[in-house]
């Protein structure tokens, strides 16, 4: 577990201290193509809007169509 790369989030991003964000799944493919298998400090919220994905938190996977809403919290390894 120590091995998997964490995601932070960044309370100062924009300037300001921010207690949320929403991003775009364009916006953090990049990040995911690189490390498919990591975890976050933050609580992540998904909401698939379009297209399919194999998501994977922890020892479980579904496959994520339009209309799907994932959530994890801090800690859980995501697998995409």
């Amino acid at each position: 577990m120590e091995k998997i790369p964490v995601i932070k989030f960044f309370k100062h991003k924009y300037g300001g201290e921010l207690l949320i964000d929403l991003n775009d799944i364009h916006y953090i493919k990049r990040g995911i193509e690189k490390q498919p298998v990591h975890r976050c400090n933050f609580y992540c919220l998904i909401l698939v809007t379009d297209g399919q994905e194999e998501i994977g938190i922890n020892n479980d996977t579904i496959n994520a169509e339009r209309g799907t809403f994932v959530a994890g919290i801090p800690g859980d390894v995501w697998r995409w």
